[in-house]
C-alpha cells in the first residue's frame, strides 16, 4: 500500500525532518537511479497557528516585557486554566447526578501557584500516554514534593474503534491513586491531576474528550 501510494501520489512528505530522511532511505528503491538524498519525499514539520493557539495577552506584552510581567501573565493564564478545569469538573459531576452540596471539594482542584504540565494530543497507544504510570512511586513523589510539587492536566481523545487507545485513556483516568497516597484524579471533559487531593471522591474511569484552543505553557521549576 505504501508503494502504491507513493507511485500514484503527486507528492509525498514525511512529518519531521528525520522522518523525511528515513523515508527517502526506506523507499529509495522506488526511484532507481536517484541518489538517496534526491528521492522526492520531503518533510513538513507540524506546527500551530500562533494567533489562535496563544493567549492574546501574550501578543500584547511586546518584546520588551520584563521577567516580572511574563511571570505574572503566566500565573494569570494558569489561574484561568485552573478555573476552567474546576468548572468543567463540577459540570461533569452534576451530569452524573451529584448534588451541588457534594461538590465543594472541586474548589481546591489544582493550584494556580504550582508548576503545571499540560498534555494535549490524540491518544493512540504509540504516544505512550500511560508511560509515566509505570513507576507510580516516582510519579507520586513528583506530584507531592513538599517544596516543588507538580500537577498535570491531560486532554485527549481515543479513537472509538481503537481498543488499546481507549484502554490507555481509562488507565490514565482511573490510575493515580491508592488509599492514603494523597494523589487523585477525576474523569471529566478535561482530566486533571491535582495537588493535594485530600477528600476527593473515588476516581472514575473514562476517556478524556477535550482539546482547548490554547493552553498556558508550564513555568520553569
Amino acid at each position: 500500500m505504501a508503494a502504491m501510494g507513493l507511485r500514484l501520489a503527486q507528492r509525498a512528505n514525511g512529518v519531521s525532518t528525520l522522518h523525511g530522511a528515513v523515508s527517502r532511505e526506506m523507499f529509495a528503491g522506488l526511484w532507481p537511479g536517484f541518489d538517496t538524498g534526491e528521492v522526492p519525499i520531503t518533510s513538513i514539520t507540524n506546527g500551530v497557528h500562533a494567533p489562535t493557539w496563544t493567549a492574546p495577552e501574550v501578543g500584547r506584552l511586546g518584546a520588551d516585557a520584563s521577567d516580572a510581567e511574563l511571570w505574572e501573565l503566566r500565573r494569570t493564564l494558569r489561574t484561568r486554566l485552573v478555573t476552567d478545569v474546576r468548572d468543567r469538573l463540577r459540570a461533569s459531576w452534576r451530569q452524573r447526578g451529584a448534588a451541588a452540596a457534594e461538590l465543594g471539594w472541586t474548589d481546591s482542584v489544582l493550584d494556580p501557584d504550582v508548576l503545571t504540565i499540560g498534555f494535549a494530543r490524540r491518544v493512540p497507544s504509540y504516544k505512550r500516554l500511560t508511560l509515566m504510570l509505570r513507576d507510580k512511586d516516582r510519579l507520586r513523589a513528583l506530584l507531592l514534593h513538599p517544596e516543588r510539587p507538580v500537577q498535570l492536566v491531560v486532554a485527549g481523545k481515543a479513537h472509538p474503534p481503537t481498543t488499546a487507545a481507549r484502554s490507555s485513556s481509562r488507565s490514565w483516568s482511573a490510575s493515580p491513586t491508592t488509599p492514603g497516597s494523597g494523589t487523585g484524579s477525576s474523569s471529566c471533559p478535561t482530566t486533571a491531576w491535582r495537588w493535594p487531593a485530600a477528600s476527593t471522591p473515588a476516581a472514575t474511569s473514562g476517556s478524556t474528550t477535550r482539546s482547548a484552543p490554547w493552553r498556558p505553557a508550564a513555568p520553569a521549576a
